[in-house]
């Protein structure tokens, strides 16, 4: 069977980080977040199925509680 890859790209959408917050959660181990199956030319490829395990694990909603927050998002907290 073949294995459906993820760009880096995608799995940044599905989430709604930014790239700055996928490479902490893999930097992170704490966050457990899973490895890159492939890397070509330094662009990162995810096993689509290790992304949806790690989606209903719900180890999602930890890790982005635990990042910090998006620079527009800042602004908002910086004014209140």
């Amino acid at each position: 069977m073949t294995e459906k890859l993820l760009p880096a790209k995608a799995v940044i959408d599905m989430f709604g980080v930014s790239h700055m917050t996928l490479w902490r959660w893999m930097k992170d181990e704490g966050v457990a977040f899973p490895k890159p199956k492939l890397v070509i030319n330094r662009r990162r490829y995810w096993d689509a199925a290790d992304i949806d395990a790690y989606s209903k694990r719900g180890q999602v909603q930890n890790a982005v509680k635990a990042a910090p927050p998006k620079i527009k998002d800042a602004a908002k907290i910086a004014t209140a």
